[in-house]
């Protein structure tokens, strides 16, 4: 994961804050109940870390590595069905695509219809 310094992480909170049309993070059954235009701050905190020894197959201590505990959080005055976790895995997704991925965004409930968040009718591809 990346530091809570490195401008990525922070970068993508930042684009996918505000007010912004969320159809494509909301539930594929839901996308079309209520408006999805909402206003939301997303944020991405490391809250901490910490050594630990990592075992190997027969069950001694191989080489210590860190435990690194991460926080999402996700503000607005309502979400609609499923849009948080959508949300926290296209930002999992676009950290983890940093080398020799094309970043394409998480299929949304196996749904083909998926619009970019600025309308067209692209999947949404990490910035």
């Amino acid at each position: 994961l990346p530091n809570d310094n490195g401008p990525g992480i922070q970068t993508l909170c930042q684009a996918l804050s505000g007010t912004h049309d969320y159809t494509p993070f909301c539930h594929k059954d839901a996308r079309h109940e209520k408006s999805n235009v909402l206003t939301v701050q997303l944020s991405f905190h490391i809250q901490s870390e910490r050594p630990c020894r990592v075992m190997n197959d027969a069950g001694s201590g191989d080489h210590s590595s860190d435990i690194v505990t991460a926080q999402f959080v996700a503000r607005a005055k309502g979400f609609r069905r499923t849009m948080v976790r959508n949300l926290v895995g296209f930002c999992v997704q676009c950290m983890m695509a940093d080398d020799g991925g094309d970043g394409a965004a998480a299929d949304h409930d196996d749904d083909d219809n998926d619009k970019k968040m600025d309308g067209s009718s692209e999947p949404s591809k990490c910035p």
